[in-house]
């Protein structure tokens, strides 16, 4: 494979296999979960919300509310929610995102421990 030289690059390659992706089987919670979080890092926050919601939905209804998709979503969008100043949501979706992870892994493990980091800088 061709070297990218840039982040944007590598979201631009990343965001067009989700188009494709979306083009043969609309509707993945998991590609609209992967777009908002391109968006996410690209920092607009706006336009990753409601695509971060809908996932969310998706995602609770396919899996339940304890799945492991579940809590990267909760916590994803809480980010969001936090740069957009929606502190007490963000705050309340990072605590079920940390108790997710912390009931499938162990409340030392990695995911519980950034967790637990990123409801400190909320």
């Amino acid at each position: 494979g061709q070297a990218l030289s840039s982040r944007e690059e590598m979201l631009a390659t990343a965001e067009r296999f989700l188009a494709d992706v979306e083009r043969i089987q609309p509707g993945m919670a998991v590609t609209a979960e992967f777009r908002g979080f391109a968006h996410m890092l690209r920092g607009r926050f706006q336009e990753a919300l409601p695509v971060l919601e809908r996932a969310h939905r998706a995602l609770v209804d396919a899996r339940g509310e304890r799945g492991e998709f579940v809590g990267t979503t909760k916590s994803r969008l809480a980010y969001v929610l936090s740069r957009l100043g929606e502190k007490d949501r963000a705050i309340a979706l990072q605590r079920e995102s940390n108790a997710i992870y912390e009931a499938l892994e162990g409340a030392d493990s990695s995911n519980s421990l950034i967790g637990r980091l990123a409801l400190a800088d909320m």
